[in-house]
């Protein structure tokens, strides 16, 4: 019995883990597209930069969907047992890693356009 204790607190673990990265990408999504329309507003943003943020964004939405899907009905056999349970298992796993590294490479993006772009807008002229 213990072991299914176990693997309970397993399956709350790793869905916690998976409900805070959704909300930090789709915060960070909101977040930056309502900063980048009020802080740049007149600043000419090239094709390279507006490539990088779409990328960004992107990589983030794709964080969300991914780690929705890993705790979803299809890869857990949701319909095929009279008693449903979630259980972490190797799929699931699988697309939490790709859920946390496309999250990581959406941040990536998301902080080296800022790190380039927001210091040009607030410097003080002398």
């Amino acid at each position: 019995m213990p072991d299914s204790n176990h693997d309970l607190e397993a399956v709350k673990i790793a869905g916690e883990w998976n409900k805070q990265l959704s909300l930090w990408a789709t915060g960070s999504v909101v977040l930056s597209i309502t900063f980048m329309k009020d802080l740049l507003s007149g600043v000419e943003i090239t094709r390279a930069w507006r490539v990088d943020l779409a990328l960004c964004w992107a990589f983030m939405v794709l964080s969300i969907l991914v780690g929705n899907f890993a705790y979803g009905a299809p890869l857990t056999g949701a319909g095929k047992a009279k008693e449903f349970t979630l259980k972490v298992n190797r799929a699931t796993r699988l697309l939490s890693i790709f859920q946390a590294l496309f999250f990581v490479i959406g941040m990536a993006c998301l902080v080296i356009f800022a790190v380039f772009n927001l210091p040009s807008h607030f410097a003080v002229s002398k």
